[in-house]
């Protein structure tokens, strides 16, 4: 079984580790996992070291970032010509922003290249209140979840 794990980005933080471990974990089960991640911008420290030294090398695909951006459509081509190549029976996405990405790639994979997988999305921090504007809030909320202001 193959498993694509999609991150933003690899910053300080019990995200970055999560998904080093998992990705080391199901590695060491036998599964073929590949980790994908952003660039860690400038002011934030980098977790690659930690990931490294659990044997898990990232993918870095440098477009995708936190924030929202006219990159995002090149995020998403790299993302699915990944999916094209890799296979993954299961995307596993982490954060909203990789989250979105992941999941729209997703679907232009299962689409377009009639790749089968199963989407799982794992939610860390607090993102349905403070931690983005009004409107970029709205762009991650489920539409299946009612909307309080």
């Amino acid at each position: 079984m193959r498993v694509l794990r999609i991150i933003a980005r690899l910053n300080v933080g019990g995200p970055a580790r999560h998904v080093v471990w998992l990705t080391e974990a199901l590695a060491r089960e036998g599964f073929e996992t590949l980790l994908v991640t952003g660039s860690v911008p400038p002011g934030e420290d980098d977790m690659s070291g930690f990931a490294a030294a659990h044997g898990v090398t990232p993918h870095v695909i440098p477009s995708m970032s936190r924030e929202l951006s006219p990159r995002d459509v090149v995020t998403i081509w790299r993302l699915w010509r990944l999916m094209v190549r890799f296979r993954p029976d299961v995307v596993h996405t982490h954060t909203a922003k990789a989250g979105a990405a992941g999941r729209i790639a997703g679907l232009l994979y299962r689409v377009v290249s009639r790749g089968r997988c199963v989407f799982v999305h794992t939610f860390h921090g607090h993102v349905f209140h403070g931690y983005y504007s009004r409107w970029k809030t709205r762009c991650f909320w489920p539409s299946s979840v009612s909307w309080r202001a």
